[in-house]
Protein backbone atom coordinates (compact mmCIF):
# COMPACT_ATOMS: atom_id res chain seq x y z
CA UNK A 1 0.00 0.00 0.00
CA UNK A 2 1.01 3.62 -0.95
CA UNK A 3 -0.13 5.90 1.67
CA UNK A 4 2.08 8.43 0.56
CA UNK A 5 1.76 9.62 -2.91
CA UNK A 6 1.51 12.69 -5.23
CA UNK A 7 -1.82 12.41 -5.92
CA UNK A 8 -3.05 11.24 -2.67
CA UNK A 9 -1.67 14.56 -1.67
CA UNK A 10 -3.91 16.73 -4.41
CA UNK A 11 -6.99 14.64 -3.36
CA UNK A 12 -6.18 14.99 0.15
CA UNK A 13 -5.57 18.85 -0.28
CA UNK A 14 -8.56 19.01 -2.83
CA UNK A 15 -11.41 17.10 -0.11
CA UNK A 16 -9.99 19.24 2.75
CA UNK A 17 -11.28 22.69 1.33
CA UNK A 18 -13.96 21.43 -0.31
CA UNK A 19 -15.34 20.93 3.11
CA UNK A 20 -14.52 23.71 4.34
CA UNK A 21 -16.47 25.39 1.42
CA UNK A 22 -19.28 23.29 2.77
CA UNK A 23 -18.86 24.38 6.14
CA UNK A 24 -19.14 28.08 5.07
CA UNK A 25 -22.39 27.02 2.94
CA UNK A 26 -24.23 26.11 6.25
CA UNK A 27 -23.55 29.18 7.89
CA UNK A 28 -24.38 31.47 5.07
CA UNK A 29 -27.45 29.19 5.06
CA UNK A 30 -28.41 30.04 8.78
CA UNK A 31 -27.45 33.52 8.15
CA UNK A 32 -29.84 33.36 5.16
CA UNK A 33 -31.99 30.68 4.95
CA UNK A 34 -33.84 31.24 2.11
CA UNK A 35 -31.25 31.79 -0.55
CA UNK A 36 -32.06 29.92 -3.42
CA UNK A 37 -28.13 30.02 -4.98
CA UNK A 38 -26.85 28.67 -1.46
CA UNK A 39 -29.67 25.86 -1.32
CA UNK A 40 -28.59 25.18 -4.43
CA UNK A 41 -24.63 24.88 -3.42
CA UNK A 42 -25.02 23.18 -0.64
CA UNK A 43 -25.85 19.69 -1.63
CA UNK A 44 -23.96 20.40 -4.83
CA UNK A 45 -20.41 20.93 -2.50
CA UNK A 46 -21.79 18.12 -0.12
CA UNK A 47 -21.95 15.46 -2.95
CA UNK A 48 -18.81 16.34 -4.21
CA UNK A 49 -17.10 16.62 -1.03
CA UNK A 50 -18.17 12.88 -1.22
CA UNK A 51 -17.14 12.62 -4.05
CA UNK A 52 -13.66 13.65 -3.48
CA UNK A 53 -13.70 12.27 -0.32
CA UNK A 54 -14.15 8.82 -1.90
CA UNK A 55 -11.06 9.04 -4.53
CA UNK A 56 -8.82 9.83 -1.51
CA UNK A 57 -9.61 6.85 0.70
CA UNK A 58 -9.44 4.80 -2.70
CA UNK A 59 -5.75 6.46 -3.75
CA UNK A 60 -4.66 6.22 -0.25
CA UNK A 61 -5.90 3.35 1.05
CA UNK A 62 -6.76 0.70 -1.58
CA UNK A 63 -4.33 1.42 -4.12
CA UNK A 64 -2.78 -2.11 -4.41
CA UNK A 65 -6.46 -3.68 -3.64
CA UNK A 66 -7.46 -3.61 -7.51
CA UNK A 67 -11.15 -4.70 -6.84
CA UNK A 68 -11.81 -2.11 -4.20
CA UNK A 69 -9.97 0.34 -5.98
CA UNK A 70 -12.13 -0.02 -9.31
CA UNK A 71 -15.51 -0.17 -7.10
CA UNK A 72 -14.23 2.91 -5.34
CA UNK A 73 -13.79 4.51 -8.20
CA UNK A 74 -17.60 3.91 -9.20
CA UNK A 75 -18.76 4.93 -6.29
CA UNK A 76 -16.77 8.40 -6.47
CA UNK A 77 -17.87 8.95 -9.63
CA UNK A 78 -21.46 8.40 -8.84
CA UNK A 79 -21.31 11.13 -6.46
CA UNK A 80 -19.19 12.82 -8.80
CA UNK A 81 -22.31 13.04 -11.61
CA UNK A 82 -24.80 13.29 -9.13
CA UNK A 83 -23.19 16.53 -8.21
CA UNK A 84 -23.10 17.86 -11.63
CA UNK A 85 -26.82 16.85 -12.37
CA UNK A 86 -27.45 19.27 -8.86
CA UNK A 87 -24.98 21.60 -9.79
CA UNK A 88 -26.32 22.72 -13.19
CA UNK A 89 -29.60 24.25 -11.79
CA UNK A 90 -26.70 26.88 -10.45
CA UNK A 91 -26.53 29.08 -13.61
CA UNK A 92 -29.84 29.01 -14.40
CA UNK A 93 -30.79 30.15 -10.55
CA UNK A 94 -27.87 33.11 -10.71
CA UNK A 95 -28.57 34.32 -14.20
CA UNK A 96 -31.90 32.97 -15.85
CA UNK A 97 -34.14 32.30 -12.79
CA UNK A 98 -37.30 31.73 -15.45
CA UNK A 99 -36.13 28.91 -16.66
CA UNK A 100 -37.18 26.21 -15.24
CA UNK A 101 -33.74 24.35 -13.63
CA UNK A 102 -35.73 21.07 -13.15
CA UNK A 103 -35.30 20.52 -16.54
CA UNK A 104 -31.23 20.29 -17.13
CA UNK A 105 -31.31 18.39 -13.51
CA UNK A 106 -33.64 15.35 -14.80
CA UNK A 107 -31.18 15.41 -18.14
CA UNK A 108 -28.28 15.22 -16.06
CA UNK A 109 -29.85 12.56 -13.55
CA UNK A 110 -30.37 10.18 -16.51
CA UNK A 111 -26.99 10.60 -17.50
CA UNK A 112 -25.67 9.99 -14.56
CA UNK A 113 -27.61 6.43 -14.24
CA UNK A 114 -26.88 5.34 -17.63
CA UNK A 115 -22.91 6.73 -16.74
CA UNK A 116 -22.64 4.51 -13.73
CA UNK A 117 -24.23 1.15 -15.14
CA UNK A 118 -21.83 1.81 -17.72
CA UNK A 119 -19.04 2.03 -15.16
CA UNK A 120 -20.20 -1.13 -13.70
CA UNK A 121 -20.58 -3.13 -16.72
CA UNK A 122 -16.54 -1.63 -18.07
CA UNK A 123 -15.12 -1.28 -15.33
CA UNK A 124 -12.72 1.30 -14.39
CA UNK A 125 -8.73 -0.12 -14.06
CA UNK A 126 -7.51 2.65 -11.61
CA UNK A 127 -3.14 2.40 -11.36
CA UNK A 128 -0.85 4.48 -8.81
CA UNK A 129 1.95 4.12 -10.42
CA UNK A 130 5.63 3.84 -8.93
CA UNK A 131 5.26 7.92 -9.34
CA UNK A 132 2.43 8.06 -6.97
CA UNK A 133 0.02 9.23 -9.73
CA UNK A 134 -3.09 8.05 -10.60
CA UNK A 135 -4.63 6.70 -13.32
CA UNK A 136 -8.21 6.20 -13.29
CA UNK A 137 -8.13 4.42 -16.63
CA UNK A 138 -12.12 5.12 -17.29
CA UNK A 139 -13.76 3.66 -20.50
CA UNK A 140 -13.77 6.72 -23.30
CA UNK A 141 -17.22 7.32 -22.96
CA UNK A 142 -17.50 7.79 -19.24
CA UNK A 143 -14.14 9.69 -19.54
CA UNK A 144 -15.49 12.17 -22.10
CA UNK A 145 -19.26 11.91 -20.12
CA UNK A 146 -17.36 12.88 -17.07
CA UNK A 147 -15.29 16.20 -19.23
CA UNK A 148 -18.42 17.83 -20.71
CA UNK A 149 -20.48 17.68 -17.61
CA UNK A 150 -17.79 19.41 -16.09
CA UNK A 151 -17.86 22.07 -18.41
CA UNK A 152 -21.47 22.35 -18.80
CA UNK A 153 -22.04 22.91 -15.03
CA UNK A 154 -18.72 24.86 -13.87
CA UNK A 155 -17.90 27.13 -17.00
CA UNK A 156 -21.07 28.75 -17.03
CA UNK A 157 -21.11 29.47 -13.64
CA UNK A 158 -17.53 30.89 -13.46
CA UNK A 159 -18.48 33.33 -16.47
CA UNK A 160 -21.37 34.39 -14.27
CA UNK A 161 -19.09 35.13 -11.31
CA UNK A 162 -16.93 37.30 -13.50
CA UNK A 163 -20.03 39.69 -15.38
CA UNK A 164 -21.17 39.78 -12.10
CA UNK A 165 -17.80 40.90 -10.34
CA UNK A 166 -17.28 43.19 -13.52
CA UNK A 167 -20.44 44.88 -12.26
CA UNK A 168 -19.94 44.74 -8.56
CA UNK A 169 -17.88 47.62 -6.45
CA UNK A 170 -14.41 47.75 -6.62
CA UNK A 171 -14.10 45.94 -2.72
CA UNK A 172 -15.83 42.92 -3.82
CA UNK A 173 -14.78 42.35 -7.24
CA UNK A 174 -11.99 40.26 -5.77
CA UNK A 175 -14.54 37.63 -4.26
CA UNK A 176 -16.35 37.15 -7.56
CA UNK A 177 -12.91 36.84 -9.87
CA UNK A 178 -11.52 34.38 -7.09
CA UNK A 179 -14.47 32.59 -7.17
CA UNK A 180 -15.29 32.78 -11.22
CA UNK A 181 -11.51 31.67 -11.60
CA UNK A 182 -11.59 28.61 -9.28
CA UNK A 183 -14.88 27.22 -10.92
CA UNK A 184 -12.90 27.56 -14.49
CA UNK A 185 -10.04 26.03 -13.54
CA UNK A 186 -11.67 23.24 -12.15
CA UNK A 187 -14.20 22.54 -14.86
CA UNK A 188 -11.10 22.45 -17.54
CA UNK A 189 -8.29 21.05 -15.43
CA UNK A 190 -9.71 18.41 -12.69
CA UNK A 191 -11.48 15.95 -15.42
CA UNK A 192 -8.74 16.25 -17.36
CA UNK A 193 -6.55 13.96 -16.16
CA UNK A 194 -8.76 11.47 -16.51
CA UNK A 195 -8.58 11.86 -20.29
CA UNK A 196 -4.81 12.23 -20.59
CA UNK A 197 -2.15 9.47 -20.85
CA UNK A 198 1.30 11.04 -19.60
CA UNK A 199 2.76 11.63 -16.07
CA UNK A 200 3.23 15.06 -16.80
CA UNK A 201 0.10 16.24 -18.24
CA UNK A 202 -1.67 13.88 -15.63
CA UNK A 203 0.37 15.93 -12.69
CA UNK A 204 -0.34 19.73 -14.83
CA UNK A 205 -3.57 18.90 -14.49
CA UNK A 206 -3.86 17.79 -10.81
CA UNK A 207 -1.54 20.70 -9.79
CA UNK A 208 -4.21 23.25 -11.54
CA UNK A 209 -7.24 21.53 -10.18
CA UNK A 210 -5.71 22.08 -6.77
CA UNK A 211 -4.71 25.99 -7.56
CA UNK A 212 -8.02 26.62 -8.60
CA UNK A 213 -9.36 24.63 -5.46
CA UNK A 214 -6.87 27.26 -3.44
CA UNK A 215 -9.05 30.17 -5.37
CA UNK A 216 -12.38 28.85 -4.07
CA UNK A 217 -10.41 28.71 -0.99
CA UNK A 218 -9.27 32.45 -0.85
CA UNK A 219 -13.11 33.30 -2.58
CA UNK A 220 -15.03 32.17 0.41
CA UNK A 221 -12.46 34.31 2.74
CA UNK A 222 -12.75 37.44 0.76
CA UNK A 223 -14.80 39.67 2.19
CA UNK A 224 -17.56 40.73 -0.57
CA UNK A 225 -19.45 43.16 1.51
Amino acid sequence: MKMFSFSGLVFLIDTVILGVFYYKLRSAKKKDPENKIVNIFLPTILILTSSYLVFTVAILFYNQNPFLFSWLKIIGDAFLYLSFSFGIKIPFVMKYPKINPKIPFVALLIITFLSIMLNIFMLPRPLLNDAGIIYWNLNPVSSWTLYIGALMMWVPTSFIFFSTGLKAPKRERSHYFFMGTAFFMISVSGPLMVAVRYDSLVVLSQILMTIGFINLFAGMFVNKK
